[in-house]
């Protein structure tokens, strides 16, 4: 995975904290937090999965 360093916006009380951003390559983006430590995934427009559709 690519990662670089952003500034994303968390619901932690950070305001806008620093998060590594990791692009699997695959389609996806991994945010982790560096305040908090959550992970978000975000798909990408582009041959990405609606996470609304069962």
């Amino acid at each position: 995975m690519a990662k670089e360093k952003v500034r994303y916006p968390c619901k932690c009380n950070k305001t806008d904290p620093e998060h590594t951003k990791e692009d699997s390559g695959e389609g996806w983006m991994r945010y982790v937090c560096s305040s908090c430590g959550k992970v978000k995934f975000a798909w990408r427009a582009h041959g990405a999965k609606n996470l609304d559709e069962k």
